[in-house]
C-alpha cells in the first residue's frame, strides 16, 4: 500500500514541477478574450496607378492614412488588453505555485511524520501485514 500512495505522490511532485517550470500538455489554446478596442478593419485597396488621376491619388492617401491612424490605435489599446492579461495570468500562476509549494511541503512533512511514528511504534507485524497502529504515508487522492 504504501508503495501505491508513494507513487501517487510521486506523480503529484512530477506534475507540480511541470508547471512549475511552463511545461504543460499540449491543449488547444483557449479563444482570446473579447477585446474592447474593436476590429480592424481590412486595408484599403491600392488604386492602379497606372490610370489614377491626382485628384483620385490624394482621395486615396487620406483613406489610406485614416484606415492607418484607425488601426494603429486599435493596435495600441489590444497592446494595453493583452499586457494587462498577462499581468493577471503572471499573478495566478504566482498563486498557484506557491499553493503548490505549500501543499508538497505538508506533504512531505506528514510521510516524515508518520514515518517516524511507524518506526517508532512497530508499524508491521512479523506477518509483514500493517497493524492498526500503523499510519500510511499521505499523498494526493
Amino acid at each position: 500500500m504504501r508503495i501505491l500512495i508513494g507513487a501517487g505522490a510521486a506523480l503529484l511532485f512530477a506534475s507540480v514541477a511541470a508547471a512549475e517550470t511552463g511545461t504543460t500538455p499540449a491543449t488547444p489554446a483557449p479563444p482570446a478574450p473579447p477585446s474592447a478596442c474593436g476590429e480592424a478593419q481590412p486595408a484599403p485597396t491600392q488604386p492602379d496607378m497606372a490610370h489614377i488621376t491626382a485628384s483620385q491619388m490624394n482621395h486615396a492617401n487620406q483613406a489610406f492614412e485614416a484606415w492607418a491612424n484607425d488601426t494603429r490605435a486599435k493596435l495600441q489599446c489590444r497592446q494595453g488588453e493583452v499586457r494587462a492579461l498577462a499581468a493577471q495570468a503572471a499573478a495566478a500562476e504566482a498563486a498557484y505555485n506557491a499553493q503548490a509549494a505549500s501543499f508538497n511541503s505538508a506533504v512531505n512533512s506528514w510521510n516524515t511524520a508518520t514515518a517516524a511514528y511507524n518506526s517508532q511504534h512497530g508499524a508491521t507485524s512479523s506477518s509483514g501485514h500493517h497493524s492498526n497502529s500503523a499510519l500510511g504515508q499521505h499523498g494526493p487522492s
